[in-house]
């Protein structure tokens, strides 16, 4: 099937959404994330392994300075800006690849964008810091992605209708934050979030109907990457067990329309995303 084409504009960049996948290589600078906490902790740790990704084919680098998992312990903003300047700033200095903050604090993001990032990816949507981020979003003109992690309404538990519910919250977020921003729709990317108060039949159904979610008129990301709903299928409880199970995942959603796919394994998911994209894009 045809894929209709977008764009992802973040600053004075931007990259084409039409067939193409690309990927984003996850660098986490803390001690607790659920698969690789404590692995790149120190700043020389972090910095080679943001070298390895870029060398490797990642078209984006997302660092992330606070843990997501269930049951995460919150670290202060001073704590977290602490974890993700130094890299950012010395990774940007020294290769071409943009570079992604995780982060829901708009005082993180910001600091993160003056240290030479272009892109926020917010497991929040913007609604952890709402004002503030805002008016992050509107000085620096970047792009920002925007991820389902809410509670799913009683009535939408089955997973078509769960699709259906995060299409309508997307939709939502890009008509409040386009008018609050004053920025096109172009300037947003959308993450279902796979694995966030999702129930396995929710995840397969987020993978599945992601073309509601691009129907919206913005590229979507997909984070399958060794996540806990591939153990239950697999019966894999360590997650550096499931990379095969994550290319897999990763693979389908290619073939389905994503335009990003987040990942811990990078070089594996390159192969892997080379061929479903020349599937996909197939006459």
């Amino acid at each position: 099937m045809p894929i209709a084409p977008l764009a992802f504009r973040f600053q004075d960049r931007h990259i084409p959404c039409d067939g193409k996948a690309y990927l984003m290589g996850i660098l986490n600078v803390t001690p607790d994330s659920f698969s690789d906490g404590g692995q790149f902790i120190s700043l020389d740790q972090a910095i080679a392994h943001g070298h390895d990704l870029a060398r490797n084919g990642a078209h984006i680098i997302d660092v992330g300075g606070e843990s997501t998992r269930p049951g995460h312990i919150p670290v202060s903003t001073e704590e977290e800006i602490r974890r993700v300047v130094p890299v950012i700033r010395e990774l940007s200095r020294k290769i071409s690849v943009p570079i992604s903050v995780d982060t829901s604090k708009a005082a993180v993001a910001e600091a993160a964008i003056r240290a030479g990032a272009s892109i926020i990816n917010d497991v929040s949507a913007g609604e952890n810091d709402p004002d503030g981020m805002i008016a992050v979003i509107k000085k620096y003109r970047v792009g920002t992605i925007l991820m389902h992690s809410q509670p799913l309404p009683p009535d939408a538990q089955r997973g078509d209708l769960a699709a259906h519910a995060i299409a309508a919250y997307f939709q939502q977020r890009l008509d409040s934050l386009c008018t609050a921003t004053g920025l096109d729709k172009v300037f947003f990317m959308l993450d279902p979030g796979i694995g966030f108060r999702k129930d396995l039949a929710q995840n397969l159904a987020v993978i599945k109907h992601l073309g509601d979610f691009r129907a919206l008129g913005c590229p979507v990301l997909m984070g399958p990457s060794r996540k806990s709903f591939l153990g239950r299928i697999t019966g894999h409880d360590n997650p550096q067990d499931r990379i095969w199970a994550t290319a897999a995942a990763a693979a389908a959603c290619v073939v389905l329309g994503a335009d990003v796919i987040r990942v811990h394994d990078l070089c594996e998911m390159r192969d892997v995303l080379l061929v479903a994209e020349a599937i996909a894009t197939a006459d």
